[in-house]
C-alpha cells in the first residue's frame, strides 16, 4: 500500500475531498439543521490509536465524537441483535462497529464506549490472531497488534462488545476461486464460534469487496446478516447481506462526523466506485 508518509498524504488528500463534498452537501440544504435523516447508520472503523497510521483514529478525537453521538440523541443498536431490530419511519440510529480487530480497540475505544452504555461490534480475522497471517498494507514488522482470544473472551464477558468474522485471512474474496472463498467464510465462523461459545451471527466483507457469489457463501454459512463499506443509511426492510457503512476516518474533524451521524455523508464521494461487483473469480 506504500509508505507510511504516502499513505498519510492520500488519506489528508481522501479526507479534505470527502468534507469538500459534505460541506457542499450541507449548505445546498440536503440535511436540514438538527433533524437527522431517517434509517440505521453503521459506523466503522478499524483503530483507535495516536499512531500515525491512516486506518487510525486518535482517542481523544474519538472521546469527542462519542460525547457528540451521545449529545445527538440518536439511539445506539446492537448490530448483533439485528434480528430484533425494529426503527420507527422517522428514526435515525447508529451502530458502531470495528474492522480487524485491533489490540489498541480494546484498549482505547471499549471504556469510551462503555462509559456511555454504547454497544459495538468488532470484526476479527482468527489467523492474523493465531499470528499465521499478517495484514498486507503493513510492511512487515510493522502490523500492530491484534487481540488474543483470551481478551475477547473477557471482553465479551465485561459486556456491550462482540466480536465476530472477518474472514480467516483478510483476502480480497471476489478474486478467490470458490473453494477458497468459502473456507474462508465458513471456517472464520466455525472458529468464532468455537472460542468465543455463541452462535456468529454477522459477517464483514474484507475491504468490502463482495459478489452475488459471496452473499449466497455468507447466507449458506449460517449467518444472519452481512456488512458492506458501501456508503448510505440502511432502511427496512433491511439488505442483510449488503448492510451499508459509513466510514470514520483519521482525517474527519469533528463537524465532519456530526455531519456523518445527520445523513450529509451518505452519498460515496466523487469518483469513488461500489466495491459490490457482479462477478467472482471462477
Amino acid at each position: 500500500m506504500g509508505s507510511g508518509a504516502q499513505l498519510g498524504r492520500r488519506s489528508r488528500a481522501v479526507g479534505a475531498t470527502k468534507a469538500a463534498l459534505v460541506r457542499g452537501q450541507a449548505l445546498a440544504g440536503v440535511v436540514r439543521r438538527g433533524a437527522p435523516r431517517p434509517g440505521l447508520r453503521i459506523l466503522y472503523y478499524h483503530r483507535v490509536s495516536d499512531d500515525r497510521d491512516p486506518l487510525a483514529v486518535a482517542p481523544d478525537d474519538f472521546r469527542r465524537q462519542m460525547d457528540a453521538l451521545a449529545a445527538s440523541g440518536q439511539r445506539v443498536v446492537d448490530l448483533y441483535d439485528i434480528d430484533e431490530l425494529t426503527l420507527a419511519p422517522d428514526e435515525a440510529a447508529v451502530a458502531l462497529t470495528f474492522d480487524d480487530g485491533y489490540c489498541d480497540v480494546l484498549q482505547q475505544a471499549l471504556p469510551v464506549l462503555r462509559r456511555h452504555g454504547f454497544p459495538s461490534t468488532v470484526f476479527v480475522v482468527p489467523y492474523a490472531i493465531a499470528g499465521t497471517s499478517t495484514f498486507s498494507w503493513y510492511a512487515k514488522g510493522t502490523m500492530p497488534a491484534v487481540a488474543s482470544w483470551d481478551e475477547l473472551r473477557a471482553e465479551e464477558e465485561a459486556g456491550l462488545v462482540h466480536f465476530e468474522p472477518h474472514t480467516l485471512t483478510h483476502p480480497m474474496l471476489t478474486a478467490l476461486p470458490p473453494a477458497e472463498a468459502r473456507e474462508e467464510i465458513a471456517h472464520s465462523k466455525e472458529v468464532v464460534e468455537r472460542e468465543l461459545g455463541r452462535a456468529a451471527r454477522i459477517f464483514c466483507y474484507p475491504g468490502g469487496y463482495y459478489s452475488p457469489r459471496e452473499i449466497e457463501l455468507v447466507r449458506e454459512s449460517g449467518f444472519r446478516a452481512a456488512v458492506t463499506c458501501e456508503y448510505g443509511a440502511n432502511r427496512r426492510p433491511f439488505a442483510d447481506f449488503e448492510l451499508t457503512r459509513t466510514i470514520v476516518e483519521r482525517s474527519d474533524p469533528l463537524w465532519l462526523f456530526r455531519a456523518r451521524l445527520s445523513g450529509a455523508a451518505d452519498a460515496a464521494p466523487p469518483g469513488r466506485r461500489s466495491r459490490r461487483v457482479e462477478r467472482a473469480a471462477a
